[in-house]
């Protein structure tokens, strides 16, 4: 090797120490998980992290065997999660996308003259080429960690994914029981009043009723019957829903759908549970913003590194197999472009991705305290809002009995038996609507804590 060889060797060595060196002012973030400063826990917290995270199917506790079974179609099937699971993959495969350190290439090629005695070779060459780029400043590495964050992102999405379906099927079969519910309430009532309506007329044969209560008796017969029409509806509609859910098409037979309201969804979850406040760590959307601050600290680290130089030892072999070849090695150092103006403009914008990853972070966890706090204080009052319905629907039917008696006894008018017979149908309505909000406000509840999200509850 001659004189001006090693000089340019020697000044590729001292750039490369250089950028080696430069590479310790940069280093790497060092990543702190976020913290909030959480109370340890809610208002009149009494029950324990480890009780609640193994309520992994508190869909169960509702006592409904058709529910159960709906979910179970609806987590193997459903059309959402499935595409939150090839999300998942893809995010997997993102990792292999990013460049090696390490690439090898090799050619080679012939040259064949041919005659009537056949081929031969005239010339032949072969070469072997290797590239090792050095990462001191560990530009690849933070591409690895940033690509990473992305599949727990993705993870934590169908996490969220499986959370939200279950959910949205709790809440269409609520609902279709409800509907359900009021149209065998409406029904009970036709035939009620209908009843009614018949003593009514008999009262008027017999010159002791009027033709004023008669058509009041009609008129509250065709109010009830318009009623009833848009609850068929409303239950087909739900069922549509749930068999969406499913991934299926509407009227689906393999959707299995109670005929009846006859058991209805109860939550057995005590009002006055209490919640840990690091429960929260279990809900998929907070998972979800740490990763993506991860992720975010990551790409600004990759972003810095890249202002720099880069350096790469690689070599050539080179073989004539008609004789003779040579080789090449040694190290390689490729400048950033000059000026590096737009670099540092994309390094301030990760800087300020991060620190807007944060927020989000910091707003995700708000959301999800208020989110649990209001959902203990629905659940609370729904129970408590159901238990006096309850109380009301049965003095309200006594006193529809009495009233009934005390008519045929000449001691109460029709009409009060009328408006009797109105306060138990609008009271069993009002019980059956909170009935349905409790159901729900129990479904609210335990999705905000992130339950039955992975089929473990954490």
């Amino acid at each position: 090797m001659d004189r001006w060889k090693m000089r340019g060797l020697t000044r590729t060595i001292v750039v490369a120490t250089t950028a080696v060196g430069l590479a310790g002012c940069v280093g790497q973030s060092s990543f702190v998980a976020p913290t909030f400063p959480f109370a340890g826990f809610f208002k009149g917290a009494t029950a324990s992290k480890s009780t609640l995270l193994s309520n992994a199917e508190w869909w169960k506790r509702l006592g409904d065997p058709h529910l159960d079974t709906l979910v179970a179609q609806g987590l193997e099937s459903n059309l959402d999660l499935e595409i939150a699971r090839e999300r998942l993959v893809q995010a997997h495969v993102t990792i292999g996308e990013i460049p090696s350190n390490v690439s090898v290439n090799a050619s080679a090629e012939a040259d064949l003259v041919g005659d009537l005695q056949g081929w031969q070779s005239q010339n032949a060459s072969a070469s072997l080429g290797l590239n090792w780029l050095l990462d001191p400043l560990g530009k690849r590495d933070a591409q690895e960690r940033a690509a990473t964050a992305r599949v727990d992102i993705a993870e934590a999405e169908e996490a969220a994914a499986r959370l939200l379906i279950i959910s949205e099927i709790l809440a269409a079969y609520v609902d279709l029981r409800y509907y359900q519910r009021a149209l065998e309430l409406r029904q009970k009532q036709l035939r009620s009043r209908r009843e009614t309506r018949d003593i009514i007329a008999g009262f008027v044969e017999q010159n002791i009723g009027s033709r004023l209560e008669l058509v009041r008796a009609d008129a509250m017969i065709s109010e009830t019957e318009a009623q009833i029409p848009g609850l068929r509806a409303a239950v087909e509609v739900q069922k549509n829903a749930i068999a969406i859910l499913l991934g299926r098409q509407p009227g689906d037979p393999s959707v299995s759908l109670p005929p009846s309201s006859s058991s209805r969804p109860v939550p057995s979850m005590r009002p006055d549970v209490g919640i840990p406040a690091d429960l929260l760590r279990n809900r998929p959307d907070i998972r979800i913003r740490e990763r993506a601050y991860y992720a975010a600290v990551a790409q600004a680290d990759a972003a810095a590194a890249d202002v720099f130089p880069t350096l790469s030892l690689g070599g050539t072999i080179s073989l004539n197999l008609t004789g003779g070849g040579s080789y090449s090695f040694g190290p390689t150092v490729q400048f950033p472009t000059v000026p590096t103006t737009s670099k540092e403009a994309t390094i301030e914008l990760r800087r300020s991705q991060t620190r807007e990853a944060l927020a989000e972070w910091q707003k995700t966890v708000l959301g999800a305290i208020q989110d649990v706090e209001d959902s203990l204080v629905r659940y609370g009052a729904s129970k408590e809002a159901v238990a006096a319905a309850r109380r009301s629907v049965s003095l309200h039917a006594e006193s529809a009995e009495i009233t009934r008696q005390l008519v045929g006894q000449g001691g109460s008018t029709v009409r009060d038996l009328l408006e009797a017979q109105q306060r138990v149908a609008a009271a069993e309505i009002t019980l059956a609507d909170l009935e349905r909000q409790l159901a729900r406000d129990f479904v609210k509840l335990n999705a905000s804590l992130g339950s039955g999200q992975d089929g473990a509850g954490s």
